[in-house]
């Protein structure tokens, strides 16, 4: 009896593992097929998707802005309600700007990426002061800056495969 139980118990475990390694593929597939659509509100399109965000742990509020050329994803909670963190891209300047909040700190910090170097360049305090030098001697670089980048071509392969185009087209209203 105790070993058709354990037989029993390890094929639930089994089947149970085997879905949850294909729901990341099903809301891919169910974000390319338009179930998540940006909407005009205002000039601005917007969508908001709790289960397929690219990002670890939050949903993802878009807006798209043509008037000056951005695509934002904002962070959201899992209800969808927006965080204050962000990462902004504005094609025209090759540019995407993270804000990035450290609650333990109580503090945040912009992250600067260029997209044609496709790295980190520039790191500043909640109030805009250059920090990227004394980030680097004290080794608070590295980390973000290697995250940032995955963060970057995650947001740019969702939003291809999600709406069919590129940040760059959405930002110029193409």
């Amino acid at each position: 009896m105790k070993k058709l139980t354990a037989i029993i118990l390890s094929a639930a475990l089994i089947l149970a593992l085997a879905a949850c390694g294909t729901t990341d593929d099903s809301k891919t597939k169910d974000n390319a097929e338009g179930k998540i659509k940006l909407e005009e509100n205002n000039g601005i399109l917007e969508a908001t998707d709790v289960e397929g965000s690219p990002l670890k742990d939050c949903g993802i509020h878009v807006q798209v802005n043509t008037a000056d050329g951005t695509v934002t994803f904002i962070k959201t909670d899992s209800n969808g309600k927006d965080t204050t963190e962000y990462y902004k891209f504005t094609p025209a300047k090759k540019e995407v700007e993270q804000y990035y909040y450290v609650s333990m700190m109580g503090t945040g910090f912009y992250y600067y990426f260029d997209l044609d170097a496709g790295e980190m360049v520039r790191m500043e305090d909640k109030d805009h002061n250059d920090s990227t030098q004394s980030a680097k001697d004290g080794g608070r670089f590295d980390g973000p800056a290697k995250a940032l980048k995955a963060d970057v071509s995650a947001l740019q392969t969702y939003f291809e495969t999600t709406f069919g185009m590129s940040i760059a087209d959405a930002a110029a209203g193409k």
